[in-house]
């Protein structure tokens, strides 16, 4: 019998590159899927390339215009953006047997949508405090939300539940059935790599909706014991 992976990511985790890796390296999964679709990790793909070369090219110009402590934290965020495609298509191409599947089918453009009339922006000053000084304390924080997302689950469903519904209630539901269908073709192991919210939490997640499966769930955190 195969094992189910599900892997709670934070998508702006500046160790999550790493961590990812680290864990795919350790099940060595014949299947993977991640919360995305084609159309989107075409953008995070070329996003990644882009913004190597941009801060490659005009490091000194960025650097004066922020200082060195904002961007190190800008350049951090920026160069994992979209980790969870091309990390994991890192690993693919190293393990050419792999299968790679993007299960995420939500309508990208209602997301868009809902999220410009409200909602997102609050949602945003919510949850980032105001505490953070530093590529460490932007760590700690992203290490915080892995333990409690469902603050961040609230929030959003307060603030904007259209947005929710889609992101939540109506991805989840896609996603359960990509999950499922890849996971009927692993021989050994297949790894889902998402949103810790749609994971770990009080609202009913993939987890609970995947029970029959019998899956394990993990948050990136939880792979710095692993050397």
């Amino acid at each position: 019998m195969s094992n189910l992976y599900l892997v709670g990511t934070c998508h702006i985790d500046p160790k999550g590159p790493e961590r990812l890796q680290k864990f795919l390296t350790y099940v060595r999964p014949d299947v993977i899927t991640i919360e995305i679709d084609e159309e989107r990790a075409a953008s995070a793909r070329q996003y990644h390339a882009y913004a190597a070369l941009s801060l490659l090219q005009n490091e000194s110009r960025y650097r004066s215009f922020l200082g060195d402590t904002l961007f190190d934290m800008f350049k951090n965020i920026s160069l994992i953006y979209g980790y969870e495609v091309w990390a994991s298509e890192e690993y693919v191409r190293e393990h050419p047997e792999v299968r790679c599947s993007f299960v995420d089918k939500r309508d990208a453009s209602k997301i868009i949508k809902d999220s410009a009339f409200g909602g997102i922006e609050n949602f945003v000053k919510e949850i980032m405090p105001t505490s953070l000084s530093d590529c460490n304390t932007f760590q700690d924080w992203i290490d915080a939300i892995y333990k409690d997302p469902s603050r961040l689950i609230e929030i959003l469903r307060m603030g904007n539940p259209s947005l929710f519904h889609e992101v939540i209630h109506n991805g989840e539901i896609l996603m359960e059935g990509g999950i499922r269908a890849a996971y009927s073709t692993a021989e050994h192991a297949c790894i889902h790599v998402g949103g810790v919210g749609h994971i770990i939490g009080d609202n009913y997640n993939l987890y609970n909706r995947l029970q029959d499966c019998h899956p394990h769930r993990v948050t990136l955190p939880e792979l710095d014991k692993f050397s």
